[in-house]
């Protein structure tokens, strides 16, 4: 999941990114976008939004976004955004869906083959 705040400044958004770092979000975990619509459409933001949202950033905003795994820390990193002063959207990260492939090949008897390094 991802997650995406536009704030007032760059130092409004150095605030929650302090902010969010306290709370043990790693620094791998938050970004600022550059090249506004580009970025927000690889992370899963739809058209609409990061036209708005890139507009912010031409009037002087900033954006932080945040990776997460799970729904519980997306939703205390839009929190911790909210109480910044920026309500923080909740997208799913499109570069990070679960494995969909077949299934690994499993066994619960042993190997019936000859054991190579037993020579």
């Amino acid at each position: 999941m991802v997650i995406v705040g536009l704030l007032e400044d760059a130092q409004q958004a150095r605030g929650v990114i302090r902010a969010l770092d306290d709370a043990g979000f790693s620094g791998d975990e938050i970004d600022t976008s550059g090249g506004v619509l580009p970025q927000l459409a690889k992370r899963g933001v739809p058209e609409t939004d990061g036209h708005a949202l890139a507009e912010g950033v031409r009037r002087g905003g900033a954006i932080v976004c945040v990776r997460t795994d799970d729904e519980e820390e997306a939703a205390e990193a839009a929190e911790l955004m909210g109480a910044h002063g920026a309500p923080g959207r909740i997208y799913q990260d499109p570069r990070r869906q679960p494995y969909t492939g077949p299934e690994r090949r499993m066994r619960d008897e042993p190997y019936p083959g000859v054991d190579r390094r037993a020579t």
